[in-house]
């Protein structure tokens, strides 16, 4: 009788102690959550109030190199104009639009001109400038432990993700679309040295005739010109010296696009543009681009 009295007695404490603790584990939480309450802070507003829509133009200033974007009138499609004329691809241009959208880690201001050093804003490394400048992103140094990149804009010093700054330090090289005709091109006839393809009203025919070559292979020729990138495209004041041919491309507007064809050291097909002073690279299977479409095999 002893020993089980013994046993509901170590029971009972045994009970006691585990509800005392987790009364202290209540305790503890209800501490923690008084000490502290949730987070009522709002989400960090962007740093500037500019909207994608209402950009005109972007300029760039990187080592004394200026950049300058211009929204054409239609409202989606960019040109290069400075310091050169070129065609934009359109993602480039988001990349530095959405600059006006972010949120920052953090913001502070600064006490005066001279604080700004400690953030490598004295001299600033990049200056991304909307709208004649009226909102500017002017980029520092990085952040020691995080590698953020410091910006500061309308008084303000900031720290954002770093890969905007690269976006912005992009060479204008970087900007040209690779393309060779624009989206949606409404074309109208392809003139090269051997033949000719016109669009009529029964479709593209091959100037001269070749009964062989089918409505298809015209076809899928016209569209390997439509969807078409370079490799690369650089700014060349003079086209190469030596010119395998000149093809002229007519569009319905009007438009009439010349291309210089040659040839790099490694024999690779280049496209010399004369009016946009451009040389656009090409990859060798690129060179069907100036070759008869294919003929239907025989069988």
């Amino acid at each position: 009788m002893a020993a089980a009295q013994s046993i509901g007695g170590d029971m009972a404490k045994r009970n006691k102690l585990n509800l005392l603790l987790a009364l202290l584990v209540v305790g503890l939480a209800l501490f923690v959550w008084f000490d502290e309450p949730p987070s009522t802070e709002s989400k960090p507003s962007p740093l500037a109030l500019l909207k994608e829509g209402e950009v005109t133009d972007i300029r760039l200033t990187k080592g004394g190199v200026t950049t300058l974007l211009v929204r054409e009138s239609e409202g989606e499609q960019w040109q290069l104009t400075q310091p050169i004329t070129a065609p934009v691809q359109p993602f480039k241009v988001d990349s530095l639009l959405a600059l006006l959208a972010v949120e920052p880690f953090n913001r502070f201001s600064v006490a005066n001109e001279a604080s700004l050093a400690q953030y490598g804003l004295a001299e600033p490394m990049v200056e991304v400038a909307f709208n004649q400048g009226a909102v500017t992103f002017k980029f520092g140094a990085q952040t020691a432990l995080d590698r953020r990149r410091y910006v500061a804009i309308g008084g303000e010093v900031a720290t954002i993700a770093d890969y905007h700054y690269y976006q912005a330090a992009a060479d204008y090289n970087d900007f040209i679309n690779p393309r060779l005709l624009p989206n949606n091109p409404q074309l109208v006839a392809f003139i090269l040295p051997e033949f000719t393809l016109r669009h009529g009203e029964s479709g593209w025919a091959i100037e001269p005739a070749e009964p062989t070559v089918s409505a298809d292979s015209v076809a899928d020729w016209v569209d390997n010109w439509k969807y078409t990138s370079a490799l690369s495209v650089e700014a060349l004041e003079e086209p190469p010296t030596e010119i395998e041919g000149r093809i002229e491309i007519e569009m319905a507007a009007g438009e009439r696009v010349t291309w210089l064809l040659s040839e790099n050291e490694r024999h690779e097909p280049q496209l010399y543009r004369p009016d946009l002073k451009l040389l656009y690279q090409l990859p060798q299977s690129q060179r069907r681009l100036f070759e008869r479409p294919l003929s239907e095999v025989s069988e």
